[in-house]
């Protein structure tokens, strides 16, 4: 009989039929497997390299036939990677590129500060945290398209109701960034403008 030798790849595993030898001229059927995250980069089976570049090769089964020497068999896998774009953000900017490429089960995570005047407004696809200006995409085990939105802040504000005089409609405005707020304020008969706060 010859010997079947199999170098167990980190990150994997390969079995054969039949195990550790074979008879003269008979076969062995051999089946190469990934763990999860990873792909068969290559493998070698009596001194033949065959590489492999693509990633969603995770197992592979076959077969040498007719034998009549000793087998080896091995291989290596690698971790698996994918792509996280980000949709380009108005009304923010972004630290680096729109797209990064990480390992299967590492987090991407990219960093936009919205302009002056802007805040979070929603995201799709990650978390964005509002203090660090990061959005994190956790786990990645896909390509992933990712999108976020902002908005301009909103402020209220408020008039105290004046002495001796009429407010034309609700004391308390909301108003975003930058715009103006105006009230309309008739002074009662006998009576006329002396000084105002804050506007």
């Amino acid at each position: 009989p010859h010997s079947i030798s199999v170098v167990q790849p980190a990150n994997g595993a390969i079995t054969t039929e039949p195990v550790n030898e074979v008879k003269d001229g008979e076969s062995v059927a051999y089946t190469i497997t990934a763990n999860e995250g990873y792909y068969i980069a290559s493998y070698t089976v009596n001194g033949n390299f065959k590489p492999n570049s693509d990633q969603g090769i995770d197992k592979i089964e076959d077969a040498i036939t007719d034998v009549h020497g000793d087998i080896t068999i091995s291989a290596e896998m690698k971790k698996r990677t994918f792509t996280v774009t980000l949709k380009a953000p108005e009304n923010a900017v972004v630290d680096g590129s729109l797209m990064q490429t990480v390992e299967y089960g590492e987090d991407a995570v990219f960093t936009i500060t919205p302009n002056e005047g802007y805040e979070f407004d929603s995201a799709i696809g990650g978390i964005y945290n509002k203090v660090t200006h990061t959005l994190t995409v956790s786990a990645v085990k896909e390509d992933k398209e990712i999108s976020i939105g902002f908005k301009l802040k909103q402020f209220t504000v408020t008039l105290s109701q004046p002495d001796n005089a009429t407010v034309q409609g609700e004391l308390t405005k909301t108003v975003s960034y930058g715009e103006a707020v105006e009230y309309i304020v008739t002074p009662d008969e006998g009576y006329e403008f002396d000084s105002a706060s804050g506007g």
